[in-house]
């Protein structure tokens, strides 16, 4: 049985608490703890406990659950909040499988403005805005609650001095994003999250640096925030892995929807996607089978080509559409969580699952497809193997990519890269 802790509590987190409970993951479990940063308002400093997401999630589960399981059911599953990011070091606590989560969404102006709806910036001076970037600050780096009992310790200081650091942070991964665009084929708003998330990701990680159970890490872009928080916890590599079996699933999708436009009757799909989970994964070719024959013996080997690349266009570009619509592709995710648990509580009959997991051979994440043996993921090398030469060199490029997007994001957060650099800050 294993501890599921789930950092952050938004629509991905709800969704796959329904799932969970709806495809009965539940029985490998025997405590969900959800954690959520306490509610801040937009003028003064009031924490509450947002409790939307559990009041939606009990109603489900009552509708669900037999009545003689619902009590049992409802005390699984606990919503936590904190005030400071110092509180997720419990995670850590007590022994056993355990299963983090991290779901969390970063956003820095937070740090700048009381309200950027209303372009109205915190101005420190004034105690009540004072407060707010104190609460902001303790949520993502740790240390600060402790110094409220340190004596004779200038508190405001420290603070200021610590947000400077961060707006400092941000403007150097800002700077290497747009070098970035301008030599990759990633564009900027494939990179633009990482501005924030980069940072949150490599405090968070000072946090969870003994923690002794299997990370799926969910902040985008996970390739990158993979080996921040790997380098920055000193965690081994192999226990941080991104479930993203999305890509799989929109892949098929997306093919199965081709094939119908051209009149194929299809009884069955199976492909595999690989490389890292952003603009540069692709399908390759040789792995692409419709009712258990190659694509190419059922139609012309340019015209099966041409198909293969519009559907891994469509599905690196997906993920985008589905942000600027919605905010959050919530339900594929969610299946790719959920096939990744499965997968590692041996669920009967669990297919392979593709995550973005760590290649000792480039010193980086990447996907790939694979299975949980024991506490750890493996990938399943003779799919590398099998490809041909075309896809070897197409992942081969993939990765060499991915390095260099991790490359520069890690040396503009590195120590030596944090000296705080005054001509930056005009924001207090």
């Amino acid at each position: 049985m294993y501890q599921l802790d789930i950092v952050g509590n938004g629509r991905v987190t709800l969704s796959l608490l329904k799932t969970i409970f709806g495809q009965q993951l539940d029985r490998y479990i025997k405590k969900i703890n959800v954690w959520c940063r306490e509610s801040l308002s937009n003028d003064k400093v009031i924490n509450k406990k947002d409790s939307i997401n559990e009041d939606i999630f009990r109603i489900y589960l009552m509708q669900r659950a037999k009545k003689n399981e619902l009590n049992k059911l409802d005390e699984k599953v606990e919503f936590k909040t904190f005030n400071c990011i110092d509180d997720l070091v419990q995670l850590s606590n007590g022994n056993g499988k355990k299963v983090l989560i991290l779901a969390a969404k970063y956003n820095l102006d937070e740090l700048i403005y009381i309200d950027k709806a209303k372009k109205e910036k915190i101005r420190p001076d004034y105690l009540s805005h004072f407060e707010l970037l104190l609460s902001r600050m303790k949520l993502i780096i740790p240390g600060i609650s402790s110094l409220y009992i340190s004596q004779g310790y200038d508190l405001r200081k420290k603070i200021l001095l610590n947000s400077k650091h961060i707006l400092n942070e941000r403007i150097l991964l800002r700077r290497a994003i747009n070098e970035l665009s301008q030599s990759i084929s990633a564009g900027f708003t494939r990179l633009y999250n990482l501005e924030h998330s980069g940072i949150g990701v490599k405090y968070l990680s000072q946090v969870l640096k003994n923690y002794n159970g299997n990370i799926f890490n969910m902040i985008n872009e996970v390739d990158t925030t993979n080996s921040i928080l790997q380098h920055f916890s000193g965690l081994k590599p192999e226990t941080i892995t991104s479930p993203c079996e999305n890509d799989n699933i929109r892949a098929r999708f997306f093919l199965r929807k081709q094939l119908k436009l051209q009149g194929i009757n299809i009884r069955s799909i199976s492909l595999d996607y690989i490389g890292p989970h952003n603009h540069t994964g692709f399908i390759p070719p040789e792995t692409v089978k419709v009712n258990g024959r190659p694509l190419d013996e059922i139609m012309n080997k340019k015209t099966a080509l041409d198909v293969i690349e519009e559907v891994t266009n469509k599905v690196n570009g997906f993920g985008e559409e589905v942000f600027l619509k919605k905010g959050s592709s919530d339900e594929d995710t969610v299946m790719g969580i959920c096939s990744a648990l499965s997968s590692l509580f041996k669920k009967a009959g669990t297919p392979l699952v593709r995550v973005s997991c760590y290649d000792k051979n480039y010193d980086l994440y990447s996907g790939l497809p694979g299975s949980f043996r024991g506490e750890q993921f493996e990938p399943k090398k003779h799919i590398i193997s099998n490809l041909s030469h075309e896809s070897a060199e197409r992942l081969l490029n993939a990765n060499k990519e991915q390095m260099l997007i991790t490359q520069n994001f890690m040396s503009a957060i590195e120590p030596q890269s944090q000296l705080i650099n005054n001509r930056f800050f005009a924001v207090y």
